[in-house]
């Protein structure tokens, strides 16, 4: 894999580019305004060409993560921080280990420290947490307060199941609803992210007169559930239970979701505590499952 081209491209360069290529081309077509700091390291394909394309719709910052005062100022003011700087030679992390330290440790603690700085004034905020007790620490230090999970796993018993009703497979025109129902349980609609869920996994929704709501799921794994209320959220899980062909998982249940953990225990599904769900200045959303990455 780190064999190098006469360019000294290797293969892992390039899916590296190819990431950053596909990022800033779906956040231009979003209408977002983007800025790109980057070191424009020659050994891993940095040539200002390659931001010739997007010249006229970015702002480029030569720079690096490394660099505490200018992480500081490019993050400043902004709503979403994707951070894909990193070095990726394997050959390189042997040869110079403390350099490979530096970027890939030191540099990516700047831009989480520069990003905790920065969103001291946001009024809400919400985040996936693992059970690491470093993580745990740190988020609560920085106000969130921590909510345990629970995730559903094992073959399930759909007997109990209740008629499914309205429940129906999503159409491209559901977005507005889904983005409604979303607005509804977290403040805020998800937008673009609804193609990546839908990438995942397939949605169902439902859509009455008195309520509506969607899932994500492939197989019984559930990607994101969110409901106006918890019957329709609760039948929307069975939907995802019923059409799966083997075992089943459904993660991030936390306790303000006491419907889903019915269901799990009405489907004869095991119950195991896995990670918190971090929350700052609002309750944890319900009726809702969040998806671990998009939230």
């Amino acid at each position: 894999v780190n064999i190098a081209t006469k360019d000294g491209w290797t293969p892992c360069c390039g899916a590296a580019w190819q990431g950053k290529d596909a990022c800033l081309t779906l956040l231009i077509k979003a209408g977002a305004e983007v800025n790109v700091l980057d070191n424009m390291a020659p050994l891993y394909g940095g040539n200002l060409s390659n931001f010739a394309e997007y010249a006229d719709e970015t702002q480029m910052v030569y720079g690096d993560i490394r660099n505490r005062a200018m992480v500081e100022q490019v993050v400043r003011d902004k709503d979403i921080i994707f951070n894909l700087a990193a070095q990726v030679s394997y050959v390189d992390s042997n040869l110079d280990p403390f350099n490979d330290l530096d970027i890939n440790a030191k540099g990516h603690l700047t831009v989480l420290e520069a990003a905790l700085q920065h969103s001291v004034g946001c009024l809400r905020g919400m985040v996936a947490s693992s059970a690491d007790p470093r993580a745990v620490r740190r988020y609560q230090a920085a106000g969130f307060d921590l909510h345990p999970q629970m995730v559903l796993s094992g073959r399930p018993d759909t007997s109990a199941a209740p008629s499914l009703g309205a429940v129906r497979e999503a159409r491209p025109a559901d977005r507005e609803l889904m983005d409604s129902v979303d607005r509804r349980c977290r403040g805020a609609g998800r937008g673009a992210d609804h193609d990546l869920l839908a990438a995942m996994a397939p949605a169902l929704v439902v859509e009455t007169r008195s309520a509506s709501g969607y899932v994500y799921a492939a197989d019984g794994r559930v990607a994101a559930l969110a409901a106006t209320d918890r019957r329709t959220a609760a039948r929307l899980l069975w939907a995802a239970l019923v059409t799966a062909t083997g075992d089943v998982e459904v993660p991030h249940v936390t306790g303000a979701n006491q419907w889903a953990l019915q269901v799990g225990l009405a489907a004869g599904l095991t119950v195991r505590t896995e990670g918190y769900l971090g929350v700052r200045g609002m309750r944890p959303p319900m009726p809702y499952l969040h998806n671990g990455a998009l939230l």
